[in-house]
């Protein structure tokens, strides 16, 4: 397939690349310079017209980190660009599924051109023949006369020049100079794009619903033993059927949860703090699917007894309100 001037790498290809670089645990910038090189090296050998991303047959691991130059572990490379979506299987075969983007940009064969452009030069000269030869050309009564020169009088607004024409005399026998005016132009209402809500990574969804629960205190990321702990959450979240993109907000939903459950060890003392290495615990992770149930004092309003009633708590909520309103100014 032919070389293209460019490449798109849309946001979901960055946050997926992310994931990637923690998946193989490099830093940051890598994943994501691996995701372009597999992107640019998939558009250059896709054969003519096939879009289906289907690697060659024989060993996809080692074939892929020659592609884009891996020179660690081929099979944990495939494994990473399985788990985080660039790459499904499909029985006996992978495939790389980013190649449908480029469907309307891909330079097309010699022949599919040749066709093409042959269709288009026939449908501007039918245009042209369909024109007839002896519509009345829009001149005025006085240029055939020859009062004025050839180049006077062509195709003015009839509404602008009306008064003009009732106060100049006619010319004898005529009518009034013959005019064109083309219907107006229905002119819609300019609609901007509403904006979207910012995209987030793993570290910085955390940190919001930590500040949210804990009153405004960050969460200290631990760059080994967090990063370690993002890379076992996203399996937890591929084996829950969670998407790529949601899996920042999906981990910081149940983060916050289990900061909610252990408000109450904080309120006797204790200084140990919910991490997201206790999350990554498959039996924290599953205690955390549901919201967590709170007891809230409410007075009511005529008897005023106060009475305390289990109120379910999702701090996820008002982070997301946040970020839309973000998003939205």
């Amino acid at each position: 397939m032919a070389r293209l001037p460019f490449l798109q790498v849309p946001q979901q290809t960055v946050a997926c690349a992310r994931m990637l670089a923690r998946a193989l645990r490099v830093p940051e910038f890598q994943g994501i310079g691996l995701a372009v090189a597999l992107d640019a090296w998939a558009v250059e050998m896709a054969p003519e017209g096939d879009l289906s991303g289907t690697l060659p047959p024989g060993d996809p691991a080692a074939l892929l980190a020659l592609a884009v130059g891996w020179e660690g572990d081929p099979a944990a490379l495939l494994a990473a660009l399985l788990l985080t979506g660039f790459l499904v299987r499909d029985g006996d075969t992978v495939r790389y599924v980013h190649l449908p983007k480029y469907e309307g940009a891909l330079v097309s064969s010699p022949t599919r051109r040749s066709t093409q452009a042959k269709h288009a030069a026939n449908a501007r000269w039918s245009k042209s023949r369909a024109m007839p030869t002896d519509a009345p050309a829009c001149v005025s009564m006085r240029e055939h006369a020859g009062a004025l020169p050839p180049d006077a009088g062509r195709c003015q607004d009839a509404d602008a020049d009306a008064d003009a024409d009732e106060r100049s005399p006619k010319p004898p026998g005529g009518a009034g100079m013959l005019r064109v005016v083309a219907p107006p132009t229905p002119q819609l209402p300019y609609k901007p794009d509403a904006p979207s809500p910012p995209s987030l990574d793993v570290p910085t969804a955390v940190d919001l619903v930590h500040r949210e629960v804990m009153e405004g205190r960050p969460y200290a990321w631990d760059v080994v033993q967090d990063e370690r702990a993002a890379t076992a959450l996203l399996s937890l979240c591929m084996a829950d059927g969670v998407s790529i993109s949601e899996v920042p907000a999906e981990v910081a939903r149940r983060f916050g949860r289990a900061l909610v459950r252990s408000l109450d060890k904080y309120a006797k003392g204790s200084t140990k703090a919910v991490t997201l290495r206790e999350l990554a615990r498959r039996e924290c992770w599953a205690a955390n699917a549901e919201r967590p149930t709170v007891e809230r004092e409410e007075r009511d309003p005529i008897s005023g007894v106060a009475r305390r009633r289990p109120v379910l708590v999702e701090p996820w909520d008002a982070v997301a309100a946040s970020l839309a309103a973000r998003g939205a100014s």
